[in-house]
């Protein structure tokens, strides 16, 4: 793991500095689940608190529920739909835990 963020690091730093440092910025500590040993067949067990994966993981699943999306439209509507429940979601959650 070393070795390919070194490798990130030295292709995008010129270019992105800022990006590049808020990557490394506890990087280790972000990474770490990595380093856990557990059996691959557990790996579908495996669950997120990443908001973003968790989005990128509900399109998934609507695409797969709805099929091929018939338009580029119809495919802005459907990240809408999904972006506008998941901050609804993350609003009363907020309101809750105050």
């Amino acid at each position: 793991m070393q070795a390919r963020a070194q490798g990130f690091r030295e292709q995008w730093e010129e270019r992105e500095p800022q990006a590049v440092a808020t990557f490394f910025n506890d990087c280790e500590q972000t990474l770490c689940y990595v380093t856990v040993h557990f059996p691959k067949a557990h790996g579908s067990l495996m669950r997120t608190t990443n908001l973003r994966e968790r989005f990128h993981k509900d399109i998934r699943r609507k695409q797969r529920d709805i099929g091929m999306v018939q338009s580029e439209t119809g495919c802005d509507v459907l990240w809408y739909m999904v972006a506008m429940r998941e901050t609804a979601k993350q609003r009363a959650a907020c309101r809750g835990a105050g």
